[in-house]
C-alpha cells in the first residue's frame, strides 16, 4: 500500500469527511491534527506543507499524514476534492508526498465523486468503498512509479520493485535484495532483466533520476537535500548523475522548467 499507510491491507480506515470545494481566496492556510488526507487537485495553486512546497496543477494527488498544514497561495479557481480519514495505525512521523496521476486522474476523480455522494447519503457502504478507492489509488501509484506496469507476473520481482522504491534513499545492495526473496545475486539479475528489460542497477538509477526530476522541478527543496533524498551520498556524484540523465546541472534543470514558490 502507499508508504504512508502500510497497514491498510489488514484494517480499514475510518472516514472522517469526504467532499469538494472551490478555493477563491488569495491565500488560505489550515491544519488538521487528528486525521490523514488524500487531496485531488483540479486547478492551479501554490501549495505548501511541512514536508514540501510545490506548484499544484490538474491531476496532482497529495497524501498527507495527520497534523500537516495545508497552505494555498493564489489559487485560480482550484477545485479540490478531499478525503480526511483515520488510519488504523497512523504514522505521523512519516512525511507526506505527492504524485501526478496523468491519464488516470479521470478514474480517480470519478471515484472520489461517487464517494462524495455516498457520504452525503450516509451510505453504510462508504467505509468499504473508500477502502477500495485507496487500493485503486495504490495500484495507480505503484504502476506509475514502477514505469513498467504491474503485469510482472512474478511476486519476487514485485517485491524487489517495491524494495527499490521504498529504499531509493538508502544504500541497498543487489545481494541484500536477493536475500529478501531467497535467490542468489546472479539469479536475481537474470529474473529482473527478463521481467523488466533492465538490470537492477539501471532500474534503481531510473527511479532515483525520476524522483530527482520531480523534486527539482516541482518543489523548492534545496538541491543538496534532493540529492540525499534520492540516495546520493555526495552532491558531486548527484550532479554527475543529473548531467548524464538530463544534460544539464540540477540548478539548470530546476530553472528551466518552473518558477518555484517562495
Amino acid at each position: 500500500m502507499l508508504e504512508l499507510f502500510d497497514d491498510l491491507d489488514s484494517m480499514p480506515p475510518k472516514v472522517d469527511r469526504i467532499g469538494s470545494h472551490f478555493k477563491h481566496l488569495r491565500e488560505e492556510r489550515y491544519r488538521h491534527l487528528p486525521h490523514a488526507s488524500i487531496l485531488l487537485a483540479d486547478g492551479h495553486s501554490e501549495f505548501h506543507t511541512e514536508d514540501f512546497s510545490m506548484n499544484l496543477k490538474p491531476g496532482d494527488v497529495i497524501v498527507l499524514p495527520p497534523g500537516r498544514t495545508r497552505h494555498f497561495i493564489r489559487p485560480e479557481r482550484l477545485m479540490l476534492r478531499f478525503a480526511h480519514f483515520y488510519p488504523a495505525h497512523p504514522h505521523p512521523e512519516k512525511t507526506g508526498f505527492f504524485f501526478h496521476s496523468r491519464e488516470k486522474f479521470l478514474l480517480l476523480r470519478t471515484g472520489m465523486d461517487a464517494l462524495i455522494l455516498d457520504s452525503i447519503r450516509n451510505s453504510p457502504a462508504l467505509t468499504a468503498k473508500f477502502w477500495n478507492f485507496l487500493f485503486t489509488l495504490d495500484d495507480i501509484y505503484r504502476a506509475q512509479q514502477y514505469g513498467i506496469g504491474m503485469a510482472i507476473g512474478d511476486p519476487r520481482i514485485e517485491t524487489i520493485l517495491d524494495t527499490i522504491h521504498r529504499h531509493r534513499a538508502d544504500t541497498i545492495s543487489i545481494s541484500e535484495m536477493a536475500g529478501r526473496i531467497g535467490v542468489s545475486h546472479n539469479h536475481l539479475s537474470r529474473l529482473f532483466r527478463r521481467a523488466t528489460g533492465m538490470t537492477v542497477m539501471q532500474y534503481m538509477q531510473k527511479v532515483r533520476m525520476e524522483m530527482a526530476e520531480e523534486l527539482l522541478t516541482r518543489t523548492s527543496i534545496p538541491v543538496k537535500e534532493v540529492a540525499h533524498y534520492c540516495g546520493f551520498r555526495t552532491l558531486q556524484y548527484f550532479n554527475r548523475a543529473v548531467h548524464r540523465a538530463f544534460h544539464c546541472s540540477p540548478r539548470e534543470l530546476r530553472e528551466s522548467q518552473q518558477t518555484l514558490p517562495h
